[in-house]
C-alpha cells in the first residue's frame, strides 16, 4: 500500500535529491513528460497508482544507499502478515481480503505447494471480463503469475535490482516460501528509517 499523497510526493522529491535525478531525467525514465512530473511534484496534478509505481521503480532502482548489511527478510512481509491464498478459496472472498489489507498480490498454494501469485492485475482482468463473476469463481480459475523466489538472506541490493523487472519477489528458506518483498516494502523501509532519525 502506498503512503498518503503528500508524504509520497515529499518522498519522491527526497529520492530525486538522493539519486541526483532531475525532473527531465525522471520523465525520460518513466515515460511521463517533464511538465507532467513538475505538476505532480507541485501537487497540481493527481498522481495515479501506476505512475507512482513507475516513478518509485525508477528512483529505487537508482538508489545506491541501501544498507549493505540488510537482507530480503529485513523488509519482507512474512509470518502472520503474509497473506496466503489457496486454490479452492472463493475468489470474491480473497479479493475482498486483499482489498481490506491493502495487498496487491498474494501467494497461491495447493496442499502447501506454491502454484503462483494472485495479483491485482489478474483480479482486474477478471472484473473486466463480462462473462466472469468473482462470486462464482475459485482462485484456481485465475491465471497465476510467476515470481522469482530468492533465498531468505539475499542482500537487499540484489532484491532492489530484481524489483526493477518484477513488482514483487518471493523469499524462501529450506524450499518453502516464507515471505514477499514488494516495491512498496522498499518505500516503507525509507519512511521507517526517516521516522527513526
Amino acid at each position: 500500500m502506498l503512503p498518503a499523497k503528500e508524504n509520497l510526493i515529499k518522498k519522491i522529491m527526497e529520492l530525486m535529491r538522493e539519486t541526483g535525478l532531475s525532473e527531465q531525467e525522471l520523465a525520460e525514465n518513466t515515460g511521463l513528460s517533464q511538465p507532467v512530473i513538475s505538476r505532480i511534484l507541485r501537487g497540481e496534478r493527481e498522481l495515479r497508482y501506476d505512475e507512482a509505481k513507475n516513478i518509485l521503480d525508477c528512483l529505487l532502482g537508482r538508489l545506491s544507499s541501501i544498507p549493505s548489511k540488510m537482507v530480503a527478510s529485513d523488509v519482507a512481509t512474512k509470518g502472520e502478515r503474509l497473506m496466503k491464498v489457496y486454490v479452492e478459496e472463493n475468489l470474491y472472498d480473497v479479493a475482498k481480503r486483499m482489498f481490506e489489507k491493502g495487498y496487491s498480490q498474494a501467494p497461491i498454494y495447493e496442499n502447501d505447494v506454491l502454484k503462483g501469485v494472485l495479483t491485482e492485475i489478474s483480479l482486474l482482468n477478471m472484473l473486466l471480463s463480462p462473462q466472469k463473476d468473482l462470486r462464482t469463481l475459485k482462485v484456481k480459475d485465475v491465471q497465476a503469475q510467476e515470481l522469482p523466489v530468492y533465498p531468505y538472506d539475499t542482500p537487499l541490493q540484489t532484491i532492489a535490482q530484481a524489483l526493477r523487472d518484477y513488482y514483487a519477489v518471493l523469499i524462501g528458506r529450506g524450499g518453502k516460501v516464507e515471505g514477499i518483498v514488494t516495491r512498496a516494502d522498499f518505500l516503507r523501509l525509507f519512511f521507517e528509517k526517516e521516522l527513526a532519525e
